[in-house]
């Protein structure tokens, strides 16, 4: 401490180390009082103090990797971003980082080198969180892994990804903006697993392998050429908006997948509907692609209401019932 006013005008002013712990976070209220070698005591005006706790942020850096994850478990938009090339920076505001153990750094984690980096992994953990991307290029893959929370994903940023990078993303939510285009090359793919997906129609999802859209939940129903609230519903703009040479639909655990309306991928050729349930269609639904596969674990079609479609190649798999497609 070194104030005139208060201690006077010696050339070293006092300093003074106090520890304390404090049961509750916050802005807390102290006094000093100092006692000088006559016995008299000199007591300073209120001076207030933030006590923080451990860092809402642990980020660990390898030579590979970087991983930030949620300790705190609050509800928190966190916006990834590039500072500049070859660095990525996670911002919460009002939040505590800490990198590596390291001090806490308030409101982001700071700039961190992405030199010799291919994985960065996201984890949410608990509270309702909102992960965002401003536009960022040359990307290691990125995995963000969905919390205990009702957690959604922004892709509202260009963002491209180095050769044989990958987006993996798994939320509750998942929303593709107005006018973004996500670009994996080589060997990267694009995966997004979410409960509700939105895919704004003017977007572009690019892979070179394959991309895969399915529901983050096991046995949530996938309906194909209609749109409900709250619901995995994918419309034909959407799947339009896809380019890569496979599409795939669904997974070993996605519920039944239903047909309700025109499906024609414009932008990927090859369909692959999979489901742990059923395939169905319904009447006026027609799927056009020039190959499709279906994998379904309950039955494709009923004979008062085959799969119908319109397509040059297809194959068809169900581990139990019939098979009935037009």
């Amino acid at each position: 401490l070194h104030n005139e006013a208060l201690w006077g005008s010696h050339p070293y002013g006092y300093s003074i180390i106090e520890n304390h712990t404090y049961a509750t976070t916050g802005a807390k209220t102290v006094t000093v009082t100092v006692m000088d070698g006559d016995g008299g005591t000199t007591t300073s005006d209120p001076i207030t103090v933030q006590v923080v706790g451990g860092a809402d942020y642990a980020v660990t850096t390898t030579s590979t990797q970087v991983t930030v994850t949620d300790s705190s478990g609050n509800g928190d938009t966190l916006t990834v971003s590039a500072p500049s090339g070859g660095q990525i920076r996670f911002a919460a505001p009002n939040r505590y980082f800490s990198v590596n153990g390291g001090p806490l750094i308030t409101g982001s984690s700071g700039n961190l080198s992405l030199a010799g980096i291919t994985q960065v992994t996201i984890n949410p953990a608990g509270g309702d969180d909102i992960v965002t991307f401003n536009a960022m290029a040359n990307l290691p893959g990125i995995t963000i892994n969905d919390g205990a929370g009702n957690d959604q994903v922004w892709l509202n940023s260009i963002l491209s990804f180095a050769s044989g990078s990958s987006l993996q993303a798994n939320a509750d939510r998942i929303a593709v903006g107005d006018g973004v285009s996500i670009t994996t090359s080589g060997l990267g793919v694009v995966r997004l697993a979410a409960d509700t997906l939105g895919i704004f129609p003017t977007s572009t999802i690019t892979s070179a392998q394959q991309v895969e859209l399915q529901p983050l939940t096991a046995d949530r129903e996938i309906l194909l050429g209609i749109e409900l609230p709250d619901r995995l519903c994918l419309m034909d703009a959407e799947l339009d908006a896809i380019n890569t040479p496979k599409l795939i639909v669904g997974s070993a655990t996605a519920g039944p997948i239903n047909v309700t309306g025109a499906i024609s991928p414009a932008n990927a050729p090859s369909l692959v509907l999979q489901t742990a349930g059923s395939v169905t269609s319904a009447s006026g639904s027609n799927l056009v692609t020039p190959y499709l596969s279906l994998n379904a674990g309950n039955g494709i079609g009923t004979p008062p209401q085959p799969l119908l479609t319109q397509v040059p190649r297809i194959s068809a798999f169900t581990e139990t019932g019939r098979i009935s497609i037009s």
